[in-house]
């Protein structure tokens, strides 16, 4: 049937309500994230995060701290790498769909999925073991602290601040996939312009991710 046999205003209205913009939803945050196909997460401090704007438009009496709760406290909702390799928040129990959604989409030469193949090595898997012990005797830490635990504060500094890539040691390409995969979450983020998160290990919450 041709689309000029339909009222403009009423398919502009069901777009509108799908994605909660047309009046403002009383749903949880995880069902409306799920709603929206996720949330995308901006790092950029300028202004008021996007996350939060992106919900005030759309939960009746929002407020920030009620996705930090969802996504820090109760992991209604996680932080995950997903659409084009940005970081979204999806809810908890979608998680397994997203991953494997997105796994094949090629951004900056690579996808998730060659990407950790080609790092898929006996060194760094030792050093995945090696992480995961560790960290599970911790809840919470920042990057710096996990380093510190570690001893690997100076080759840290200069892998990440120096850029010197003699020093991209198996223990650091461990976390980063570890992160990717889902193995360790984001658990909460530091009050500051940046808000600097930490981390903690999937098993270390409750989760059906």
């Amino acid at each position: 049937m041709c689309c000029s046999n339909f009222d403009i205003n009423v398919i502009r209205n069901i777009i509108l309500e799908s994605q909660h913009l047309l009046h403002k939803s009383t749903d949880s945050i995880e069902s409306i994230i799920s709603d929206i196909c996720g949330l995308q997460y901006d790092p950029n401090p300028t202004i008021q995060l996007n996350q939060y704007i992106m919900l005030w438009n759309r939960k009746r009496d929002f407020k920030a701290d009620q996705l930090d709760t969802a996504a820090y406290k109760e992991f209604k909702v996680v932080e995950t790498w997903t659409f084009k390799r940005n970081m979204y928040f999806v809810p908890s129990e979608e998680y397994s769909l997203y991953r494997h959604a997105t796994k094949g989409i090629i951004r900056w030469g690579e996808s998730d999925e060659s990407w950790l193949k080609k790092g898929d090595c006996p060194d760094v898997k030792a050093a995945e073991k090696k992480l995961r012990e560790r960290l599970s005797k911790f809840d919470g830490l920042t990057l710096n602290q996990i380093w510190g635990k570690l001893n690997l504060s100076y080759e840290w500094h200069k892998y990440r601040q120096e850029h010197d890539q003699s020093f991209n040691l198996p223990i650091f390409q461990a976390f980063y996939r570890m992160c990717r995969r889902g193995d360790i979450l984001t658990c909460g983020r530091n009050p500051g312009t940046f808000r600097e998160p930490l981390y903690i290990l999937k098993e270390k919450v409750v989760l059906t991710i």
